[in-house]
């Protein structure tokens, strides 16, 4: 946990709202309405609203975040929380040295958990 020197604040604090900074100006310039949430621990970050598409997004400041220590060497997806995933609420990722924004796509690990369910029930039928 590092502070800032200048204002004693907690560094990883200042990291997140310059990259909820970069993904209201990466929206903004791809012709979204911006709403950033007003409350400091809310389930969605920013609302970004273009024609008839509404993206509830959860900002996260690590958009190469990668664990060297697996054999793949894959981005590393947070989990979304029940209630997140109820509101349909997309993960954002902010890449702060090079402002790189990154969404990710639920809909694919969506379809991958459904096949492997029904693997599973295939599996238990067959018993």
């Amino acid at each position: 946990m590092g502070f800032s020197k200048a204002d004693g604040r907690d560094t990883r604090h200042i990291d997140g709202d310059l990259a909820e900074a970069i993904a209201l100006a990466h929206f903004t310039r791809k012709g979204y309405w911006c709403f950033p949430s007003l409350h400091a621990s809310s389930p969605i970050d920013l609302v970004a609203i273009k024609d008839a598409e509404t993206l509830f997004l959860q900002i996260k400041k690590d958009a190469k975040r990668q664990n060297k220590g697996r054999s793949k060497k894959e981005r590393i997806y947070r989990a979304r929380s029940a209630l997140q995933k109820r509101l349909n609420v997309t993960m954002c990722y902010v890449n702060l040295k090079t402002c790189e924004v990154l969404v990710t796509d639920h809909r694919y690990h969506k379809k991958r958990i459904e096949k492997a369910h029904q693997r599973e029930g295939r599996e238990k039928s067959a018993d």
